[in-house]
């Protein structure tokens, strides 16, 4: 009700002014005797700012949600936010809406400015297909336009695409890496259901539900980011709720399985979920109210006859592919397709203390694969599976400042503003956060694990060129961060990350170090460093 506040502040000089001389210009008509006393001067009252349209005694009698808690339809969206400016800054976000909230808008974006810089014995030397190496460099990691809103109350919508540079392919050609990102609309029809069709973040574990804009590191880790959902996105159906004090959270999804921006090739489908309960929630008094547990499962089936895109590799944040689903060169170049059954199962833990929080998930996958030779993709060679564990584990400390700044882990995009927050003060907050992770994982690949007759292999099929020697994937990883936040919509990060690869290249690990790429004994070439930073612009 800004523009109502300021006509009525630009009026008071013209309405005192004809208070005052009232008496005269009456008595100058002959209206009223000049020897009668002038009335009382009328007292106005000053403009107050959020004032309802149409005055005092107007506005919703809807009490304002409990802090913290999501509003379904009718506990703040579907009434009048009791005079709540129409656009502005409130509630941590930016936003545009009419005085009913019938229609909202929440402009938005990300940008996110990366170094890196390498170390390790042997990585100087190292050297891609392409011409690139492990090299010092500066890139557009996100550069993201986003929009979200609500329209009649109760459907809401998420749109955004990025356009951040998509590094380099053959020949050190430039990669375009324009695309779609977040793309939905949604219906909430109350607290417990809410159903969305496009493309978004998949069910499956606590960080990748997590934007990257609010990560405690730099990216996701490798149990997540590379094995659980290494497509974060895709396109499909999902249906999600929660209990009214949050003791219980669901999502279910039904997806193509093939990633973000690609469609189905085969007809088939994955089923996923993810459930998770809040023991302490609503207990204000309880410090571990907002701990949880939680659980992820996803089943899929990928058709050998019709998919023929590269499984997942496995790589570092840096941009360090320890294993491809490609090997050989020529007539042998390889490739290792995802074939018939997906099955992932994953289980998470945030326990998050005054300044001092706890956080960990566990994944296990059993995945079907099959190789194929680059001039025959629809031949398949063998038939294996990719199957073991990978975990983290990881702490962080809030020195100072407002711990947990940027929210709590897990958090689904849900437009929408919390009425009662409107009406605060913007109180610029900010924050230090440091934060150390622990990672394994262990995997076993096994080419021809599904080409056998009984006990008998296949006549004709023989094992591949990754694990004619061992079947094992092992690295551990140990990280640091800390990061600055000035308020949640800026942040620096400084990250040191170790990658060490068990044993020798070949011999008893698929997965080696970038310094073991020429000389697989070279002695002591098995861990590599990466020093990195971000500035980030999260709105």
């Amino acid at each position: 009700m800004a523009h109502r506040s300021l006509t009525t502040l630009a009026s008071l000089p013209l309405a005192l002014s004809l208070v005052a001389f009232a008496p005269r210009l009456l008595a100058a008509e002959g209206a009223i005797d000049p020897a009668t006393p002038p009335p009382a001067p009328i007292e106005v009252p000053p403009p107050v700012y959020g004032e309802p349209i149409g005055g005092p005694g107007t506005s919703s009698s809807e009490p304002a949600a409990e802090g913290g808690r999501e509003e379904g339809p009718g506990e703040g969206h579907g009434h009048h936010h009791g005079g709540a400016p129409l656009a502005g800054y409130g509630d941590g976000k930016f936003f545009l809406r009419d005085a009913n909230d019938t229609f909202l808008l929440l402009p938005s974006g990300r940008l996110q400015i990366d170094t890196y810089g390498f170390a390790g014995k042997g990585v100087p030397d190292y050297q891609r297909s392409n011409g690139t190496g492990l090299k010092a460099d500066v890139a557009l990691k996100r550069a993201r336009v986003e929009m979200s809103g609500r329209i009649l109350k109760r459907w809401y919508f998420y749109v955004g695409g990025d356009f951040s540079g998509g590094g380099l392919g053959g020949s050190e050609a430039q990669n375009n890496g324009g695309q779609a990102t977040d793309m939905f609309v949604g219906f909430e029809a109350s607290k417990w259901f809410r159903v969305q069709i496009g493309q978004f973040d998949t069910p499956f574990t606590m960080e990748n539900i997590t934007s990257d804009k609010w990560l405690t590191f730099m990216e996701r880790s490798l149990t997540v980011r590379t094995l659980g959902a290494p497509y974060n996105k895709d396109l499909g159906l999902m249906a999600r709720g929660e209990s009214p004090k949050g003791h219980f959270h669901y999502a279910v999804a039904l997806t193509g399985g093939d990633g973000m921006n690609r469609p189905s090739p085969d007809n088939r489908a994955d089923v996923m979920g993810r459930v998770l309960v809040r023991p302490f929630a609503g207990d204000d008094k309880n410090p571990l109210q907002r701990a949880h547990l939680g659980f992820s499962a996803r089943w899929g089936r990928r058709d050998p006859s019709y998919v023929r895109y590269d499984a997942p590799g496995l790589s570092t944040p840096g941009g360090y592919t320890f294993w491809s689903p490609t090997y050989g060169t020529g007539a042998g170049l390889t490739h290792i397709m995802p074939s018939k059954d997906q099955t992932a199962g994953a289980a998470e833990l945030f326990v998050p203390f005054k300044r001092f929080d706890l956080a960990g998930e566990f994944v296990y996958v059993n995945e079907g694969r099959r190789e194929a030779l680059d001039t025959s993709l629809g031949n398949t060679e063998r038939a294996g599976t990719l199957k073991g564990y990978s975990y983290y584990v990881q702490a962080s400390y809030w020195p100072f400042g407002e711990a947990r700044i940027a929210g709590e882990p897990a958090g689904y995009p849900d437009p929408k503003l919390d009425p009662a927050k409107l009406h605060q003060p913007s109180h610029p907050k900010r924050a230090l956060q440091f934060a150390v992770r622990w990672e394994q994982m262990r995997l076993n690949y096994d080419s021809t694990a599904r080409s056998f007759d009984g006990t008998t292999l296949i006549p004709g099929v023989k094992t591949g060129g990754l694990d004619g020697t061992t079947k094992d994937i092992k690295v551990d990883a140990f990280q640091v961060a800390g990061t600055y936040w000035a308020t949640k919509h800026i942040r620096v990060t400084a990250e040191w990350s170790m990658y060490h690869w068990d044993g020798t290249k070949g011999v008893d690990n698929q997965a080696a170090a970038p310094g073991q790429s020429k000389n697989a004994s070279n002695a002591g070439a098995n861990t590599l460093h990466e020093l990195s930073a971000r500035v980030a612009l999260a709105l």
